[in-house]
């Protein structure tokens, strides 16, 4: 059977698949470093899946139902898309309404990728400023990065809490290992 698909169906996936990869890399370092009092060094998420990652964050933040919705939904339709694109229920490369279902699962994708996007830029905003208040950026970027604190900062303590534990420093011990 041949594809319905056309090209900027093709664009669109392909689109995608490289806007979700630059989320999940900028959810790393949003644990890494926005969820965390680190202010540099080597990361250790950067080896995580996305499933593992979204583990690892409710580790260190307590994450309310509104953020454990979305990530649950973002991570279910990333693995589809990823991994059984064909097998999405409703999805027909074939016919003109599965190529529709798909077009809809691939607009969703792609508006629940925008708000992990942003939610996390918002918290990586908010550690810049706490960290680095004298960084100053390029007016373009702190024009974009201003909107999205201003659309999702306030809101942050809707979708987690930090845990206290995450933001004390670890204790620095003097005390020689023996070998």
């Amino acid at each position: 059977m041949k594809s319905m698909l056309t090209d900027s169906d093709y664009f669109a996936i392909g689109s995608l698949h490289v806007k979700i990869h630059a989320c999940e890399v900028f959810l790393k370092s949003a644990l890494d470093f926005g969820l965390s009092s680190k202010t540099h060094g080597s990361s250790t998420a950067q080896k995580l899946t996305l499933g593992q990652l979204i583990a690892a964050l409710k580790k260190k933040v307590e994450v309310h139902q509104a953020l454990k919705d979305l990530l649950s939904r973002f991570l279910q339709s990333r693995n589809d898309f990823a991994h059984n694109i064909s097998k999405i229920p409703g999805v027909d490369f074939g016919t003109e309404q599965g190529v529709n279902n798909l077009r809809e699962f691939l607009e969703s994708l792609d508006e629940d990728t925008d708000v992990v996007l942003n939610v996390f830029a918002a918290v990586m905003y908010r550690w810049q400023k706490l960290n680095f208040p004298d960084f100053e950026s390029e007016p373009e970027a702190k024009q974009i990065l201003d909107k999205t604190f201003a659309l999702h900062g306030s809101n942050l303590d809707q979708y987690f809490s930090i845990r206290s534990e995450v933001l004390e420093p670890k204790k620095n011990s003097n005390k020689k290992k023996k070998r």
